[in-house]
């Protein structure tokens, strides 16, 4: 439902074509969420038959592109699964911590390269984050200075229990 609930909200507002959905999520939402991409125009085609969003076929030049639109029922749906997705209390789950529930089965060296490897993606994920922000804070609505905040501080803390993590290893 990850996908369908990204397309309601950008279509909330101002309808937008496949592609140009697709392009959003590809800059505005992989960094925190488990969008699928490749499954943007399957979501379209079942919120479409759901009657949540509606498409209309518009003549561009000599291309035909389908603009999307939410529907009054969608709305609806997406006030609901908004309010439910925003007061959630549950803790995020990942395969992180699954793999983590076994890493005695692997040996130190072994596990300290992992987690110096995730420490690695996740500095790198932070810089790539916080210049995203910088460059996009003009222009971004205020709810979104939230958002980049809970992510940065998410991370922040990532490293810092991976860092004590390593050297609970060694």
């Amino acid at each position: 439902m990850v996908n369908e609930l990204i397309i309601l909200g950008i279509v909330y507002e101002t309808p937008k074509t496949g592609y140009d959905i697709k392009k959003i999520c590809e800059t505005q939402f992989m960094h925190y969420s488990d969008v699928n991409t490749s499954s943007i125009y399957f979501s379209l085609k079942k919120l479409e038959k759901e009657k949540l969003i509606g498409g209309k076929n518009l003549k561009e030049g000599h291309l035909i592109k389908k603009v999307f639109t939410i529907t009054t029922k969608g709305k609806e749906e997406f006030k609901r699964t908004l309010i439910e997705h925003i007061s959630s209390k549950q803790f995020p789950k990942d395969s992180f911590n699954v793999g983590m529930s076994f890493a005695n089965i692997i040996d130190k060296k072994t596990l300290k390269e992992l987690l110096l490897k995730r420490l690695d993606n996740f500095e790198k994920s932070l810089k790539k984050m916080s210049s995203v922000r910088k460059e996009h804070s003009k222009k971004l609505p205020p709810h979104y200075e939230l958002l980049f905040s809970r992510g940065e501080m998410h991370m922040k803390t990532e490293i810092k229990w991976l860092k004590w993590s390593i050297k609970q290893v060694e």
